[in-house]
């Protein structure tokens, strides 16, 4: 400390006028105080700001706060706050007090209050401006605010920190319009900064205030304080502050919700990672037996050549046995008709013999005879077969052997064929209304599928086609189809209340089916639906931001009483919530009762629906049991059994009616023969003679018999006969045989040239081949698999034949399996790659557009398909999972268990803060005299609680923290420490009120007060909660406490005479109001044995006398009209006007 330095404290002023204090005040333009620089001027003293309600007084307090408290932590207007506990609402703002807002007026046109003003934005500069000063060092510090409005009402500032005395009417004056401010004042020589925190700075170190202290808050509090109510409450909202943990909290949040979503891009990854892999295995089983198809392809063709090579050892074996059969047969034919030769001469003799006797001749005529009625039989018989064949088609068990007979069956027959044609076409009517009826069934049973599928893959019940409807919409907006749901996903009935399902769902049907479009995403949606084919229909609602308030009058046997809305329903919840009471606010009624008749809107549970005014109504359209149709809920679990059990029986109708048609059909099949059989009769035979071959055998029996009866009648002729019979006999044997050796030898001719034939197409197939050796390597390659199907080898070319077709069918089976399984396992594949473009569309629509190709919805496999999604396997697999693995890794070991250990850390550390901080307030405390005639002292006991609320935090806390900085190198070690992180952050974010609460390190901790006697410093009094006390113990313990926290977060100590750089300046507004005098003296006298400059806001009331003996300025506010005005005081001067006041 220099010389000059050390004179200036040895002749310092008096203690009252020590430190830091406030000179004077101005404004331009704040509040009500308008048009020109209004100033107050305590001159560094204690002095009272007063005048009647409305004045203007707390407006030049809510000045002060501005130009020394961040707006965010402001405690403006709080005179009406009571019980020493912040008011919540603040009733004026910075830029109310910027404009001049001085009242309200209804306004006809927009139908609410509409404030009346004095200034205009853009149009005018407001200007607050502190002058301190430090008579020790003779040291001036000015703190001024340029404040302005822009034309959009956007408030904007220069801040000005200076060591010298400025003023408004000097310095200030002159600005022009807003956006020259900062110009002109850099022009004077001013410096303005840009943010209150360097101003904030700045001012902290020109006016010698302790950051670390934090004594703006202080000062900021002490405007609002009216009593200490509780003192653990005064020292944890007024004396300490939170440490950061809600910030940290919110680090710890935003670091967690990182590892999150990799975690989640994890999760997704491996799940879209797992599909792809049963893609991936189904196309290498479509590569499997596609080779499979081209191997027993190969074999079907080198069978041929397998089977040659065969059969070309066997037809060279039997090339030999058919020459020898050849040579047999040829001379047996020779030998055989030398024989009939000499038959026949014999035959000839014979004849002649019998020829020269009339009963030969006659038996000769008979014998020709009867070969011409052979002819006419055999020409008849076939042709009346062909026609009882079509008659029994037509009619069974009919006879038909005479004329008669026939006449009457062709009679029959034309008339009964017009009848059948009748029958046959009614069939066919009802063969097409069954058709038809079937394939509406099939139909229902596909949009069933479709309705199953499309609710297994969501949540919720709204129907496919409007999902479809929503999901184009949302795809051409570009954005998620979650922010545009339908009221049924968001809306269902209560579990207590399912009864009332049915009924329920009837009611709701149509706005249940409506969807809700953000305010934010009207103008999208409406272009989109004005320019574009929805292919159904589709209503919406806009729902603007906003609160709204349901229906007062909804009782809680209403339907929107047994409604639910979804819990994620977010900001929807507001609208849906009234809307639902005041559009379903129908009673609900188990009958038509008198309730129902007279409530304005009711139903019943059979579904009987009264609206407003005279409809009653009730659809029985669709089964009110039926759950099919509901549109309610986010659990379709229901709906889906329920459209399940209607496809099995629509499964069993169908299977009847197609019974039905088949049984239908085959008896269509039936007529329509008999008709053809009926139309082909005349075709066959016109007349009985015809087919009538009756009359001829008939005739060749009766010459039979006469044959007999001559041939009986000689006994010559009997033997000439008999020899003739055997003759004919010989003659026919040898005949016979030399036929029989002819056709033999013809066979085994035509089996040498078949099997020289085989032998030459054998070996040209055998020599076309071996000139391949590629196709002879093929063949050879496929050898094994022929011989594999063959049982045992075959000892002939016609065995040969029977093996080559059953290996033939069975390598064409082996194909056919194959071709079967790539179908199916193509097949499969291209389900899952639609399931997995399904699963995406919402998630990543860009991804799904880049794996789409219009192939997937063709017929048949193609491997194109599969590249772009085997692509991303290979980049999931290979990169993005290993990548989100290291990254979920590095940030759980790195950034996470950092973040929870700091944040646990922080609290830990406040903790010990707190401590330290009631050991550096006590002290304070002991310098200051309690109890003077006692001789006594107060200490502060902080005393850490342990209720439910800290016992649930401090466990969670050590879950979490539990083994956390030896996590072990495995991803099931690291998803248990996700988890557990994750469990807390959940706990925490369960109830954030209580979270609040319990992260507060203030409300760890209980604050009593013990009394010591200064002598001994032994303890002989405790206060706990200010209770339990008398009054003037519990205002004397608030005082002493009050006035010791100001000056200690100012620095100031009742023994350091030489605290000459301290702040001082202390506002209270209306703090006396409502204490009683005790309290105030007690009060006073503390805050001047502080040596404090106090400014005191209090109306001129019946306390006024309170402080009078410690006021040494008066700044009096009034309001003649709009504006304000400030008339500044003395003492001697306000007590002559108060005596001319009295005199009056």
């Amino acid at each position: 400390m220099n010389a000059q330095t050390q004179a200036t404290l040895e002749y310092a002023p008096d203690r009252s006028t020590a430190g830091f204090r406030l000179h004077q005040f101005s404004v331009l333009n704040w509040g009500t105080f308008h048009g020109r620089v209004h100033s107050f001027s305590p001159d560094g003293r204690t002095s009272l700001l007063s005048g009647g309600n409305g004045a203007g007084k707390s407006t030049l307090a809510d000045a002060v706060l501005t130009l020394l408290i961040e707006s965010r932590k402001r405690n403006y207007n709080q005179a009406s706050a009571g019980g020493g506990e912040r008011k919540q609402r603040k009733e004026r703002s910075e830029k109310d007090y910027v404009l001049g807002t001085y009242s309200e007026e209804h306004d006809q046109n927009l139908g609410y209050g509409r404030a009346k003003q004095l200034r205009k934005a853009g149009k005018s500069v407001t200007v607050l401006l502190g002058t301190f000063y430090n008579e020790t060092y003779n040291q001036h510090v000015t703190l001024a605010q340029v404040i302005w409005l822009t034309p959009a009402k956007k408030m904007d500032r220069a801040f000005i920190v200076v060591r010298k005395r400025l003023s408004i009417e000097g310095d200030f004056n002159d600005l022009g319009e807003p956006s020259e401010v900062r110009k002109r004042l850099k022009a004077r020589g001013l410096e303005p900064l840009d943010t209150f925190s360097a101003y904030s700075q700045r001012f902290h170190e020109a006016l010698s205030l302790s950051p670390d202290k934090n004594p703006m808050d202080i000062f900021n509090q002490a405007i609002c304080i009216k009593d200490i109510s509780n003192l653990t409450n005064f020292i944890r909202e007024y004396m300490l502050d939170d440490g950061g943990a809600p910030q940290q909290l919110e680090g710890l949040r935003a670091s967690f919700e990182d590892l999150r979503r990799t975690y989640e891009r994890i999760e997704r990854e491996k799940r879209r990672l797992d599909q792809l892999n049963a893609i991936h295995s189904l196309h290498n089983t479509v590569l499997v037996q596609e080779d499979q198809i081209d191997h027993w392809q190969g074999c079907i063709d080198a069978a041929p050549l397998f089977f040659a090579e065969s059969e070309l050892v066997l037809r060279q074996a039997e090339a030999e046995v058919i020459d020898l059969e050849v040579t047999k047969a040829k001379a047996e034919e020779v030998s055989e008709i030398q024989k009939a030769d000499k038959e026949e001469e014999r035959i000839q003799d014979l004849k002649s013999s019998i020829e020269s006797s009339s009963a030969g001749r006659r038996l000769q005529e008979i014998e020709k005879d009867l070969v011409r009625l052979k002819s006419d039989v055999e020409s008849k018989k076939p042709r009346q077969e062909r026609f009882i064949k079509k008659v029994e088609a037509w009619q069974a068990g009919l006879v038909c052997q005479s004329e008669d007979n026939f006449l009457q069956v062709m009679a029959d027959a034309q008339k009964d064929k017009e009848r059948l044609k009748v029958e046959s076409k009614q069939l066919e009517v009802t063969l097409k209304k069954k058709d038809t009826e079937y394939e509406q069934l099939s139909e229902q049973q596909a949009l069933i599928n479709t309705e199953v599928r499309s609710l297994q893959e969501r949540e919720g019940n709204i129907g496919d086609k409007l999902i479809r409807i929503r999901g184009r919409i949302a795809d051409a907006l570009g954005v998620s189809p979650k922010e545009l749901p339908f009221v049924g996903e968001l809306v269902q009935v209560k579990d207590d209340e399912t009864r009332w399902t049915g009924p329920i769902e009837h009611l709701v049907h149509s706005f249940a089916l409506c969807m809700l479009v953000p305010g934010r995403l009207r103008k999208q949606v409406d272009k989109y639906a004005h320019r574009t084919n929805l292919k159904g229909l589709l209503v919406y609602h806009v729902v603007e931001s906003g609160a709204r308030s349901r229906n007062p009058q909804l009782d809680s046997s209403a339907v929107a009483a047994k409604l639910e809305l979804h819990e994620s329903i977010g900001e929807f919840e507001s609208w849906l919530s009234a809307e639902l009471s005041y559009r379903f606010d129908h009673q609900c009624c188990e009958a038509p009762d008198d309730v129902f008749n007279q409530a304005k809107a009711a139903i019943t549970i059979g579904g009987l629906i009264k609206q407003r005014g005279s409809e009653r109504r009730k659809d029985d359209r669709r089964d009110i049991n039926d759950r099919s149709n509901d549109v309610l809920g986010w659990d379709n679990s229901r709906k889906i059994n329920t459209l399940q059990k209607q496809h099995d029986t629509l499964e069993t109708k169908r299977d009847e009616l197609l019974s039905s048609i088949r049984q239908q059909t085959n008896g269509k099949k039936e007529i329509d023969t008999a008709i053809n059989a009926i139309g082909a009769l005349p075709q066959i035979a016109e007349t009985w003679e015809e087919i009538d071959y009756f009359t001829p055998t008939l005739a060749q029996e009766t010459l039979r018999l006469e044959q007999k009866e001559l041939e009986a009648g000689s006994d010559e002729l009997s033997r000439l006969q008999k020899q003739l019979k055997a003759a004919k006999g010989a003659k026919r044997d040898a005949t016979e045989k030399s036929g029989n050796a002819r056709e033999r030898f013809g066979e085994w001719n035509g089996n040498k040239k078949l099997n020289d034939t085989g032998i030459k197409d054998c070996k040209h197939l055998i020599d076309f081949v071996s000139q391949d050796p590629a196709g002879l390597q093929k063949f050879n390659d496929r050898r094994p698999s022929i011989q594999e199907l063959i049982d045992a080898p075959a000892t002939s070319v016609a065995g040969l034949a029977t093996v080559n077709q059953k290996v033939t069918a069975e390598l064409e089976d082996k194909r056919r399996n194959a071709r079967r399984d790539r179908d199916d396992a193509g097949n499969k594949a291209k389900f899952k790659m639609q399931k997995f473009l399904d699963g995406i569309k919402n998630e990543d629509s860009k991804l799904h557009d880049d794996l789409y190709a219009e192939g997937i919805q063709l017929k048949g496999y193609n491997s194109a398909l599969f590249e772009p999604f085997d692509s991303l396997r290979l980049q999931i697999k290979e990169a993005d999972l290993p990548r989100n693995q290291k990254r979920f890794k590095n940030l759980l070991q790195t950034n996470l268990i950092e973040d929870v250990s700091s944040f646990d850390g922080i609290l830990q550390e406040h903790a010990e803060t707190i401590k330290r901080r009631i050991e550096d307030l006590n002290l304070h405390l002991k310098e200051v005299d309690f109890d003077r005639n006692k001789h006594s002292y107060i200490q502060l006991v902080p005393v850490r609680t342990d209720d439910e609320h800290q016992q649930w935090f401090r466990g969670i806390r050590q879950y979490a923290l539990e083994n956390i900085a030896h996590v072990e190198d495995s991803d099931e070690a690291r998803n248990e420490r996700f988890n557990r992180v994750r469990n807390l952050l959940d706990e925490l974010a369960s109830d954030e009120k209580r979270t609040q609460r319990v992260i507060d390190v203030r409300n760890w901790f209980e604050f009593r007060a013990d009394e010591f006697y200064r002598d001994n410093d032994e303890s002989f009094q405790c206060y706990s909660g200010a209770s339990g006390k008398s009054g003037g113990e519990k205002n004397r313990l608030a005082s002493t406490i009050l006035a010791t926290a100001i000056a200690y977060q100012y620095g100031i100590s009742l023994n350091n005479e030489n605290q000459t750089e301290t702040f001082r300046l202390v506002i209270v507004d209306e703090m006396f109001s409502k204490t009683d005098d005790e309290f105030s003296t007690y009060l006073l006298e503390l805050f001047k044995q502080f040596s404090l400059q106090l400014i005191i806001v209090q109306p001129l009331d019946s306390k006024v006398h309170l402080v009078q003996k410690y006021v040494e300025r008066y700044h009096i506010v009034t309001r003649p009209s709009v504006h304000s005005e400030i008339h500044n005081l003395n003492v001697h001067e306000y007590e002559k006007l108060m005596g001319e006041v009295a005199e009056r």
